[in-house]
Parts: structure tokens; sequence; C-alpha cells
């Protein structure tokens, strides 16, 4: 029988942005729970070098990507998340591809392994933004 050996990986199960619609350069609270799952792999696997070998590894960092610039997370202990307060982009997402803008999180773990997940993952993920002016049309 194949030994067995249990590796660690980040796993983002959820994420919210408050509020959300928002308007053009608002501010908004985004929050990201994060664990790291155990994952039980075979022997050839795990001394490929291609995992870490070790014990449970701790959630190092977590980022957000909103419109093409990275904001780091900070973990918020009384909430057990990760969060941050970010400005929202100066234009509407109307003209976004599904009319959201897809906000990236990727989280990484002491051992440097990754996860990421993105509005197409994560419905929390998908930020709406308005026009807070109405246009004038002339």
């Amino acid at each position: 029988m194949d030994e067995q050996y249990t590796i660690y990986i980040p796993k983002i199960t959820s994420a919210t942005i408050l509020p959300n619609p928002i308007g053009i350069n608002t501010s908004f609270l985004i929050t990201v729970s994060v664990e790291d799952q155990a994952v039980v792999v075979g022997a050839a696997y795990f001394q490929s070098g291609e995992v870490y070998r070790g014990v449970n590894m701790a959630i190092q960092t977590v980022r957000a990507q909103v419109n093409g610039t990275w904001h780091t997370l900070t973990y918020n202990d009384g909430t057990q998340r990760w969060e941050a307060t970010i400005t929202a982009p100066g234009a509407t997402s109307f003209n976004q591809p599904n009319g959201y803008y897809n906000v990236t999180v990727e989280a990484t773990n002491t051992a440097g392994t990754q996860a990421t997940a993105d509005g197409s993952t994560i419905d929390g993920l998908q930020l709406v933004v308005k026009e807070t002016v109405a246009p004038v049309i002339t």
C-alpha cells in the first residue's frame, strides 16, 4: 500500500464586498475567509518536492486585485476574516464583462502555497460600480 501524507493548501471559502453596488470612487469593505485545508497525497507526489513537507501551515498573506491594482488584506481576530477598505474604481462597471469588476483574491500560506478565487468562483467578488451623478443628455 502506498504511503499517505497530509499536506496543507489554502482554500478561499467565502468573500463579501459591502456595500455592493457602490458609487464611483467610494470606499468599500472586502472581507475574505481563508482556511488551510488538509489534503492527503501519495508518497510519489509528496516526495516530488512540489508540496510542502511538514505540519499545518498558517495563512501568511491575502491580497485582492481590483481593476488591476493589488491591495493587501489584514487579519481581523474578532471576525476571523481577512479584510481591507478599498476605493472603488473611477468608472462605472456598466461596460465591464457581465456588468461588474471581477475582483481576484489570492491567499498564500507560510509554505508559499497559493490559492486564488474571483467573481467566477465566488459571487461575493463581483463588484458593481454605479454612477453617482446622472449623465447629462444634450
